[in-house]
C-alpha cells in the first residue's frame, strides 16, 4: 500500500461513526444548547432549551426504538446520557424561571 493510500485509509478509519459516537454527538448538542458549554463554532454560550428538550426526546425515541438491539454497554451509555441530560435540563430550566 502506498503512503497516500495508507493516509486515506487512516482518514476513513477516523471518520467511521458508531452508535456511541452518534449518541455522544447528540449529547454534546444538548449540552451546548443548554448553555453549559460554548458553541464550538461561535465560542459563545447561548441557551435554547427548546432544542435541548427536542434532543432529549430524540434520545428517548432512539432508546425505545433500539430496545433489544443494543449491547449492554450501548444501552447503559444511552440511558446514562438521557438521565444526565434530563437532570441538567431541570437545572437549566430553573435558571430560566429565576430570571423571569
Amino acid at each position: 500500500m502506498t503512503d497516500e493510500k495508507k493516509e486515506n485509509h487512516k482518514e476513513t478509519e477516523q471518520l467511521k461513526i458508531d452508535f456511541t459516537t452518534f449518541i455522544s454527538s447528540l449529547y454534546m448538542s444538548a449540552i451546548v444548547s443548554m448553555g453549559l458549554m460554548p458553541d464550538p463554532v461561535t465560542k459563545e454560550k447561548k441557551k435554547n432549551l427548546n432544542f435541548s428538550q427536542q434532543t432529549i426526546e430524540i434520545l428517548q425515541i432512539l432508546k425505545e426504538k433500539t430496545k433489544g438491539n443494543l449491547s449492554e454497554q450501548e444501552d447503559k451509555f444511552l440511558s446514562d446520557c438521557i438521565y444526565n441530560l434530563m437532570m441538567q435540563y431541570v437545572e437549566a430550566a430553573k435558571g430560566e424561571e429565576n430570571r423571569s
